[in-house]
């Protein structure tokens, strides 16, 4: 299992690492597979993020790019990776701000999706290659972690480096916040670290 989300009607899914995407039948007491072969989130996709959308349906992201799945069953490209002789990409996370928009932690780099779903970005291209990490926080600032460190995402869509990784800390691979609003950072190597955003200082804890 790679991914977990609930949607609007408190379904659970679930995604897998090449079999797709499956959902709890609470009534059967076993999961039941989404199929949807040689596309996004089908079962050859890896699904790396799921995310429940609260007008209802489903994000996915995998292998392939990303979709919706609406209500109604009804599923959409958004975003579809090319994949000719590129090395394999993959979507790692989620995150959705206060004007609707989700925002995806990539291998092709950092997405936004504007919040009718038809327009994808990629936000800041020429400083963050691939990003494992997306963050919203309380203050609806966008945080995004790789190999380098700490991204903060400015309101027109540059990227400052917020916290560097080093040799003994090698990749943020997850972000959430604590309710003193300071940054908690899952560190490839380096164990956690704590990132306070009111004055850009960080402390290591192993």
């Amino acid at each position: 299992i790679t991914a977990l989300a609930e949607d609007s009607t408190g379904r659970l899914w679930v995604g897998t690492n090449g079999a797709g995407a499956a959902w709890f039948d609470v009534a059967a007491g076993r999961f039941v597979a989404d199929r949807r072969d040689g596309a996004a989130g089908g079962p050859q996709g890896a699904i790396g993020a799921l995310l429940g959308d609260p007008a209802g349906g489903l994000w996915i992201g995998s292998s392939y790019g990303i979709e919706h799945v609406d209500t109604a069953g009804a599923r959409s490209d958004v975003l579809v990776f090319e994949r000719d002789g590129a090395p394999a990409a993959a979507t790692l996370g989620f995150a959705r701000d206060a004007q609707g928009r989700i925002w995806a932690a990539t291998t092709r780099g950092l997405q936004r999706i504007d919040s009718a779903g038809a327009r994808v970005e990629r936000i800041a291209g020429a400083s963050i290659g691939q990003a494992l990490a997306v963050f919203v926080d309380a203050q609806q600032r966008v945080w995004a972690g790789n190999a380098e460190g700490l991204w903060r995402i400015e309101a027109d869509g540059s990227a400052r480096l917020a916290w560097a990784t080093d040799a003994s800390a090698t990749a943020v691979r997850a972000i959430a916040q604590a309710a003193d609003h300071r940054l908690w950072l899952a560190v490839y190597g380096g164990g956690m670290a704590v990132f306070d955003p009111a004055n850009d200082s960080a402390e290591r804890m192993r």
